[in-house]
C-alpha cells in the first residue's frame, strides 16, 4: 500500500471525517477534501511537470498543508520527495540538488530568494512556488482550482521503492 492511496481509501470510506488540521492557516480538512487535494497535486505533477515513477522532486518550504499533499501525491505516482532543510547554506543546497537530480523544486515565498540564489548553479527543470508569487517559479495557486480532483490510475510500487531522500548533517 502506498500512502496516497491510504488517504484515498479513507476519503472514500469516511469522506466527512476530519483528517488534517492546519493550525497556521486555521483550516481543517476532511478525508474527502484531503484526498481531492492529493489528486489535484498528482495531476499537476503528472500533466504539467511530467513526473513519473522514480522521479525526484525537491521541496524547500516551511511546514504547510501543501508539503503533505506533495508527499502523498508523489507517493501515489511512485515518485520520491527530497525535503530540503531551510537552514542549509547555498553550497549544501547545490550539492544536495546535484546529487538527487530532481525534476522539480517546490518552494514557498519566504524561500524564493534562496531558490533564486542557487538556480544558476544547478539545473532543475521546473520551479514551482506554493504561493501566488511568480518571481522565481510558476505559482501553483494560479492554476490549482482548474486541476482535476479525481483519482489517477494506481501506480505499482514495491516495498523497496524509495519515497524519500533525506539528507542529514551526518549525526
Amino acid at each position: 500500500m502506498i500512502y496516497g492511496d491510504c488517504v484515498g481509501r479513507w476519503g472514500r470510506a469516511f469522506p466527512e471525517k476530519e483528517a488534517l488540521v492546519d493550525a497556521i492557516m486555521n483550516r481543517r480538512y476532511t478525508y474527502g477534501e484531503l484526498s481531492r487535494e492529493i489528486n489535484r497535486m498528482a495531476h499537476f505533477l503528472r500533466t504539467e511537470l511530467d513526473i513519473w515513477k522514480g522521479d525526484r522532486v525537491a521541496c524547500l518550504s516551511f511546514n504547510r498543508t501543501e508539503y503533505i499533499t506533495l508527499f502523498l501525491a508523489l507517493s501515489r505516482l511512485g515518485a520520491v520527495l527530497v525535503p530540503l532543510n531551510f537552514r542549509l547554506a547555498k553550497g549544501e543546497f547545490v550539492y544536495f540538488l546535484k546529487d538527487s537530480t530532481p525534476k522539480a523544486i517546490f518552494f514557498d515565498q519566504p524561500h524564493q530568494e534562496v531558490v533564486a540564489g542557487f538556480k544558476v548553479d544547478v539545473h532543475v527543470p521546473h520551479h514551482v512556488c506554493l504561493d501566488s508569487d511568480n518571481g522565481v517559479g510558476r505559482p501553483l495557486p494560479d492554476i490549482w482550482d482548474s486541476l482535476p480532483d479525481h483519482p489517477m490510475d494506481e501506480v505499482e510500487t514495491e516495498p523497496h521503492d524509495p519515497q524519500l531522500i533525506i539528507y542529514t548533517s551526518g549525526t
